[in-house]
């Protein structure tokens, strides 16, 4: 697949990449045997220690569904209630009532067969715990789908008002027109965003997080100066907690006299 985006004429770039790739030939790709992914059942707390750090990165994160799913639209708004935006709930928690982190947020990736949920930040070490704690109140409260009518209008305009930046140049405009053919949705895709974002509704909205946001059952993720934490994680009693050296960096490798 070739995306080309500018100046030019259907038919004359049809011409140009016809005589540039006239000697390709087809090949078969290679078959995939992937296993399926494991079960994401039990909650759990996974940390690597990396001591001597100043910041803990805390991810919480979880399976979502592949891009075309028609819940995709409604749970791209949602979530920017909980973590999209700068004045989004985690955000306004970790950051500026407890002053845990420079920046908390949360994000979807959806892709051609699966995707995943993040709520991720870099937290001040010493008060990993705090954060893990707040991460799993804000997420708990969030798992009900309910928002208010102001945090629905501004999750809704800031995805509108975001697309002539994500379209402005050339090379975002072929980028973007790829994406939708990789992840196969129909290529009118942006030209009809901002009406299926204005249709999405407050029942929509829980509907969806209620369906699809699990926190009860996605592994908290930590690393950073956590050795000494075993305890005081185990008392949130988020699930089992299984604390890990962090991989060594690997050796340079020697040089040439």
């Amino acid at each position: 697949m070739i995306s080309v985006s500018g100046d030019v004429k259907p038919a004359e770039m049809v011409a140009l990449l016809d005589a540039a790739f006239a000697s390709w030939k087809k090949r078969p790709l290679p078959k995939l045997a992937l296993p399926a992914f494991p079960k994401l059942d039990q909650r759990t707390i996974d940390a690597r220690d990396k001591g001597g750090t100043t910041q803990s990165q805390v991810w919480v994160v979880g399976r979502m569904f592949k891009a075309t799913n028609p819940d995709a639209v409604p749970l791209r708004v949602a979530n920017l209630t909980l973590g999209g935006l700068f004045t989004s709930r985690l955000n306004m928690n970790l950051r500026e009532k407890h002053g845990y982190s420079y920046g908390v947020s949360s994000s979807l990736s959806l892709l051609r067969d699966s995707g995943t949920f993040a709520a991720r930040g870099g937290i001040v070490s010493k008060n990993t715990v705090e954060a893990v704690a707040e991460y799993e109140k804000e997420l708990r409260a969030f798992s009900n789908g309910k928002v208010t009518d102001g945090e629905l209008a501004s999750a809704k305009e800031a995805l509108v008002r975001g697309l002539p930046a994500a379209l402005e140049t050339n090379d975002a405009v072929s980028g973007a027109m790829g994406n939708l053919v990789s992840l196969r949705l129909p290529l009118d895709y942006y030209r009809t965003y901002a009406a299926r974002v204005g249709k999405i509704t407050q029942k929509d909205v829980q509907r969806v997080v209620t369906k699809w946001i699990k926190p009860d059952r996605w592994p908290v993720v930590i690393v950073g100066p956590v050795a000494q934490s075993k305890e005081a994680l185990e008392k949130l009693d988020l699930g089992p907690v299984s604390i890990a050296p962090a991989v060594p960096a690997p050796k340079p490798a020697a040089s040439t006299p």
